[in-house]
Order: structure tokens, then sequence, then C-alpha cells
């Protein structure tokens, strides 16, 4: 009556009634059951987009282990088929040792009323996956599992937890090694003097070049306990990697003439800050554990160049962001077997017979600990049957092997901006600009430079290529060109020339300088761009 619109309800049916046919109509006001209809249905919404939004396999399976039910995400790869597992037994899809494992858990679950958890592995995708399922009941005769992919998690937790072995070896072999040292005098002097006390054909004469013979072995087991326990303790000083590299190759060539070794070195290497014998020592025994991987005959290459780790990155060790000298040491060996790869850095490990040289169990922990001595990160990648390849980071330094005048590199005055969202990059940008000449500024991203730019024009753009969360240096550029036709840009980033980069050099920028940066290389593409004319562009 007064006019509210409102849900209704009506129903009829044809009636007789004293010998006539009526038609008996009601009408039902139906709001409040409308409200709650239109409740569940949102309610039901939610829980499908949350359930749509877990990775995590969600399966329904009888007391008896049958599969009922499942709801996986697009991308969520499945062991099977759903019509290989539906209404079919855990025995008859999955492997025995699973599918056991499952009926203990159903088991556990609906005795308990509790969560039972199990962890196995399945091959999926043509590889070995460790997976997490979690049971709880549901009703008396039925079990919901949550299942998860945990192989990535059980990854990191065994590198944290191999970095904690490490660390701890090294702290006892430097204790036991300083130790060991003094009691080494005696075996390294004694000898002598009783080679002078004793006729030239005394027969104990042979006993004593052997214990002489066996000191010097153990004198060297002992640097190298030293090298891996007490790290740090050597002058730093800038070098750069090649020279080694050269070196260290002279020296196996020498004494292994059936052993090619090749060298691809950037001859615009950046140096590094560190000890030149240790880092020689890194070196040398990475190339003598390849010859021995090649049973003294095969290709060594090793590999220098500049590279720049945009986001952290992990194989065997975790690689954070940063500017590296890297190297690269590839063989033609035998590989490293699954089993005991994740062994390799442990002290005194060695898969090596005993006519090798003896010690040899310490090559590649005092190959960790001294790159970790230099703030550096050891990673390999190995295959049976295809060889191994050790690398190497070493983060970069700017000081120079030799004083570098500025007036060696053409700077100027022009005003530039940096654009980079990593303050350390945009620090360094700054520093070497200025050092050149330049009145040179930040932003801290590409919203923050267009809005520097309508206050305050530039003479030239240096843009970082990727800037998350915002946008990439391209679409930087794209924006800033609607107001400023003819600004000038050079880009900068740690990856080749992707499309992106081709993308901005397409919209105007004209050079591209990879990353890390160096003097000259950012003098000479900065100098170049600044005196580029405009009918140049492109």
């Amino acid at each position: 009556k007064d006019g509210t619109t409102f849900p209704a309800e009506m129903q009829g049916r044809l009636l007789d009634f004293r010998g006539q046919r009526i038609s008996v109509t009601s009408l039902r006001n139906i709001s409040i059951r409308k409200t709650a209809e239109n409740a569940l249905m949102e309610s039901e919404r939610k829980n499908e987009a949350l359930l749509n939004s877990v990775p995590d396999l969600i399966f329904v399976l009888s007391r008896e282990g049958v599969f009922l039910d499942y709801r996986a995400s697009s991308d969520t790869a499945l062991y099977v088929p759903p019509s290989e597992f539906l209404n079919r037994s855990a025995r008859e899809v999955l492997p025995a040792d699973v599918a056991d494992a499952t009926l203990f858990a159903i088991k556990q679950a609906l005795a308990s009323n509790e969560v039972c958890k199990i962890e196995f592995t399945l091959a999926l995708d043509g590889r070995n996956r460790d997976q997490e399922a979690r049971a709880v009941a549901v009703g008396r005769d039925r079990v919901l599992f949550i299942v998860r992919d945990i192989t990535e998690n059980k990854r990191l937790r065994e590198l944290e937890s191999r970095a904690q072995r490490l660390e701890t070896a090294g702290r006892i072999a430097g204790q036991v090694a300083h130790d060991f040292n003094n009691l080494l005098g005696p075996l390294m002097a004694y000898p002598e003097l009783i080679r002078e006390s004793l006729p030239q054909d005394h027969g104990s004469l042979p006993f004593l070049s052997s214990i002489e013979e066996a000191t010097r072995q153990i004198a060297d087991i002992n640097q190298q306990l030293l090298a891996l326990g007490r790290r740090g303790h050597y002058s730093q000083s800038p070098l750069n990697l090649n020279d080694i590299v050269r070196q260290v190759v002279g020296e196996i060539e020498a004494v292994s003439p059936s052993v090619v070794c090749e060298t691809v070195l950037a001859e615009d290497l950046m140096n590094v800050k560190g000890g030149y014998a240790q880092i020689h020592r890194v070196l040398l025994n990475l190339v003598h554990n390849a010859r021995d991987a090649m049973d003294g005959k095969g290709v060594i290459t090793i590999t220098s160049e500049n590279f720049y780790v945009d986001k952290p990155t992990s194989n065997y060790w975790s690689i954070p962001m940063g500017e590296y000298a890297k190297l690269s040491i590839k063989d033609t060996g035998c590989g490293i077997p699954d089993e005991i790869v994740g062994h390799v850095f442990e002290p005194f490990f060695t898969s090596k017979t005993v006519d090798k040289k003896r010690g040899s169990g310490l090559g590649l922990s005092v190959v960790d600990g001294v790159v970790k001595d230099h703030a550096g990160y050891v990673d390999l990648r190995t295959k049976v049957g295809q060889g191994t390849t050790f690398y190497l980071y070493f983060p970069i330094t700017r000081e120079e092997l030799r004083v570098v005048a500025v007036d060696e590199f053409v700077g100027g005055s022009e005003r530039i901006l940096v654009v980079d969202d990593d303050p350390m990059q945009r620090e360094v940008s700054l520093t070497l600009l200025r050092r050149l000449g330049y009145n040179a500024s930040a932003a801290l991203g590409g919203e923050d430079a267009i809005r520097i730019l309508r206050d305050a024009p530039q003479d030239l753009l240096i843009l970082d290529m990727v800037m998350p969360p915002g946008i990439d240096g391209a679409e930087t550029l794209r924006r800033v060109l609607i107001d400023n036709p003819g600004q000038k840009a050079i880009v900068v980033s740690g990856f080749s020339e992707t499309d992106r980069v081709v993308e901005a050099k397409r919209l105007g920028a004209g050079g591209f300088v990879r990353k890390p940066l160096s003097l000259g290389a950012l003098a000479r593409a900065v100098r170049k761009e600044l005196d580029r004319q405009p009918d140049t562009v492109g």
C-alpha cells in the first residue's frame, strides 16, 4: 500500500468448490528468504574465489582411500589426469609407498579428529617433486587432503643447513690448524738436523726423507685448514681476475700438456678487491679438479665477464642482487652424481681415489671459504657425462689498479637525471657523473622522473630498464617524449638488450650501457649521446 517493492512468491491452483471450478492464489513476501539466499550465494562466491587463489591441491577421499573429488588451479600439475584417479582407490593410482602413507593418514585423521601430516615424493613433469599433505576428517567417513609442493622450501632449508655446517666446520678447522701448526715445527726442522749427524750411508736416511715428504704434505693440508678456518686475515687490494686466470692457465699447461685450457676473457672486466694469492689458490684448485675429472685429457674453458644480478637467484647457493666480476670454469669431464653434489663443499669430502693427491678433500671447502672472505658466492651446474661448470661471483670495486686521470675521459657540465630504483646504483651513477663534471641528480623511478622533468628540464636521462613495481625505462621514456619530444636518453641494465631495451632505442634512446657501470663506459656513452645531432635518432 505504501508503494514499497519487495520480492514475492505467488502460488495458484484450481479447486472444485461447491460444484464450481475456482482458482486459489496466494502471495507471500519472501524478503527474508531472499536476503538469506543472497548472503549464501555471496559466501559461496567468496569461498570459490578463495579456493581458486590457493596454489595447493585439495582432494576428498573416502575411508577406503577412494578419490571422491578434487580442486586444483589451472597451472597446478597433477600426477595423473582426473579421469584416471576420480572414483579410484589410492592403491590403484599412486606408487605403493605413497598409497601406504595416504591410507595411514586417512586412518589417523578419522581416529583422532586431528590433522595428520605426511611427506612424500612424486614424479611430476619429468622431475621428482617433494610434497606435503595434511589430512583432516570431514564427517565420519571422509578425509580432506591439502597437498603442497615443498620442493623449493626443502631446497632453501638445505642451503641454510649447508651454510651452517660449513661455518661450523670452518671454525673448528681453524682452531685445530692453529695448534697443529705449532706441532709441525719439530717435524719440519729435526729431520735435517738428524741427517747432518748421521753418516751418508746410514740406513735411516731413506726414512728421514719419507718423514720430510710427509711433513711437507701435512703442512700443505694445514695451510688449507687455515685458509678454511681463519678467514679475512689477509690484506685485500684492487686486482683484475684476468691476470690471475692467465697465470693459472700458464701453470696448468706447463704440468698437464694433454689438457687444453681455453679462455674467453672480458676486455673491460671490472676490478675486484681481494688477496691475489688466495684467489689464485681458489682458481688453481678448481682447475686441478677439472683436470682430474677429465682424467688428464680434455678441455677446460675459463670465462670472465661483468655480471649484474637484477634479482636474487639460487641454484647451489643463493646469489643476491649486485654487481659482480664473474668467472666460469667449465670442464668436459664426467660430471658429479646427484647423490654427492650436495656434499662437494664439505671439508674432508672427496670422491678421489687414494692415488690422487692427499688433502684434496679440502679443495672445494677452501674455495667456498676464500670466496666468502671476499663477500662473493660460488655456484655450480653439473650433469653426469656432460661435465661441470663452477661459477665464482666477486663483488666489483671501482678502485683502479692505477690512478686514472679524469681528463682521460671527456666529461661536461650538462644536466643529467639518473632514473633508477636502486639507491646503491643511483649513488654509483651520480658519483661517476659528478667526477666527470656533469650536473647530475637522481629520480627514484619512472613516475618520479616524469614529475621532476615538468619543473626541471634535463639534457640527458640515464634510464634503468627494470624498476619494479613502477614503470620501466622504456615506458618512462615514452611518457617523457609526450611533453619533451627531443629528450635525449641512454639505457642501463644488468641484462643484455631485451625487447624492452630495443623498444627504448626505437623510441629514441641513443645508447645502451650494461651494468656494472665503469667510468670509461659511462663517460663514452654519455658524451656520445649528448653530442649526437637530433636528426640521427635511431
